[in-house]
């Protein structure tokens, strides 16, 4: 019950699972292993353990007897190239496979002469170079055709980065003619956007007139179907009509949004130190992401989002001056009565440090005092213990990348390089009345030779780049 409990992909909360982001590597399965009286077993898949933009690191643990003959290729994109050769025994090979384009998926491959047999070849090992372009906040934005039966009550997820997301928030979320917006489970890197697929569940059929996908609070992607008979593109079990839609790697790429893409910048403001650089995290957007959490967590449970009362609430700690207090209010079936109340109240504190000027800094997100409460049901004192015993406590990196946002603008705005390896000390975190934090801290020299330019990231962004 306590807080400071490391997570990474999926975390179990009232029994669910609330999502928190992780980096998606290899997007490939694991190797298939023939039966034994096929010959030796294949070698082991290769794996890839670090990315940038222009590399990929590149693990094999060999299991072959002493004298074999193996090798470690890339074999696509282009033809094969050998990246490391030698004889067995290999406990751990390890290869910087530099030089690639960003963007990319390259797939890897080992093989070993087997006496008798030959070449014995691996699975494919594969995964794609990080574009730049960290992402800290995923949506779409959905709109309902406002014609007859466009709406559904049935479930509606997003496949994106490796993650499926169901969307559902405390409100009737596809209504006829309703627009509303959604955060999806985050990845690290535009890169590992793939391609992303909406989808539904059941038999009641669902109109989609337009679609729009954001990151970090930017159209990446925008989608409409009013060229479709009817105006709309149907999800559906009948008529001829499917219940997905997906948008390929090729049909992303090929977007203008996409092309023109580029992270918001912090907002900064002059000193008599020099710059003061901001970040903002609103609570409007805090409860929104919570939200969206939630409601996926509660997918195909006895939960449900309640009838009375906001479904998440934020607010400025009472004493501490760099936390939130968050409060979530479900409904749910307990035994043989149903509607029990529950409600799960924690803080969320937030600090900032750096390991030394120019590196990137770090924020650190983690949860303090989580209490639960259940009413309505003959099991009140169950049902809170239950959700105590889930509750594994929240510790949530991210990284603001301060050179990262300030280099590639460099050579268009000269004044940004005077900043470039020189950030940051004076770091503080302050919650104004209305529960929005802001996350600061001092970037110096000021820049010569005139007024810095000023720019300010939107409340709906959050310029944060995702710990990798």
């Amino acid at each position: 019950m306590s807080g400071g409990t490391r997570i990474t992909g999926l975390v179990s909360v009232v029994g669910l699972t609330l999502l928190v982001a992780a980096p998606l590597y290899a997007l490939s399965s694991g190797a298939q292993q023939p039966p034994e009286n096929q010959g030796p077993t294949l070698p082991k898949r290769p794996t890839i353990s670090a990315r940038t933009t222009t590399s990929l690191e590149v693990r094999w643990n060999g299991r072959d007897k002493a004298g074999k003959p193996y090798r470690l290729l890339r074999v696509s994109p282009g033809n094969p190239i050998v990246l490391a050769s030698g004889k067995a025994p290999v406990t751990t090979l390890i290869v910087q496979d530099t030089g690639l384009l960003k963007d990319t998926v390259y797939c890897y491959q080992a093989e070993v002469d087997e006496p008798g047999f030959g070449i014995r070849r691996s699975s494919k090992g594969c995964s794609n170079t990080l574009a730049g372009q960290a992402i800290t906040r995923l949506e779409i934005l959905l709109t309902t055709a406002d014609i007859a039966d466009a709406g559904t009550d049935d479930a509606v997820f997003v496949d994106a980065g490796g993650h499926r997301t169901y969307l559902d928030h405390d409100i009737d979320d596809f209504t006829r003619g309703a627009s509303r917006r959604y955060d999806l489970t985050l990845v690290g890197d535009t890169a590992d956007i793939r391609q992303v697929t909406l989808g539904k569940t059941g038999t009641d059929g669902w109109c989609v007139k337009a679609l729009k996908l954001l990151v970090n609070g930017r159209s990446m992607f925008r989608q409409s179907f009013t060229g479709k008979p009817g105006g709309c593109l149907w999800l559906d079990n009948e008529g001829g009509a499917k219940l997905t839609h997906t948008i390929t790697t090729a049909q992303l790429h090929a977007h203008q949004d996409w092309a023109k893409y580029q992270a918001p910048l912090p907002a900064l403001q002059k000193t008599a130190q020099g710059h003061t650089g901001s970040f903002q995290l609103s609570a409007g957007e805090l409860r929104e992401r919570i939200e969206g959490m939630v409601g996926n967590a509660i997918h195909g449970t006895a939960l449900y989002w309640h009838e009375t009362g906001q479904g998440v609430e934020v607010a400025p700690h009472p004493t501490q001056g760099n936390a939130i207090h968050v409060t979530v209010r479900v409904g749910g079936d307990a035994g043989i009565f149903p509607d029990a109340n529950i409600t799960i109240t924690f803080d969320l504190v937030f600090a900032l440090s750096q390991t030394a000027f120019g590196q990137p800094i770090d924020v650190t997100i983690t949860d303090a005092n989580p209490k639960v409460r259940s009413t309505g049901s003959w099991d009140d004192d169950g049902v809170e213990e239950e959700v105590r015993q889930a509750w594994p406590g929240v510790d949530l990196g991210f990284r603001i990348d301060v050179d990262a946002i300030l280099k590639p603008l460099a050579d268009a705005i000269p004044a940004l390089k005077a900043y470039i390896g020189r950030c940051c000390d004076a770091f503080a975190v302050t919650v104004d009345a209305q529960a929005n934090v802001t996350l600061s801290a001092n970037l110096s020299p000021a820049p010569t030779g005139g007024v810095f330019p000023q720019w300010h990231v939107g409340a709906e962004t959050l310029s944060l780049s995702k710990a990798r």
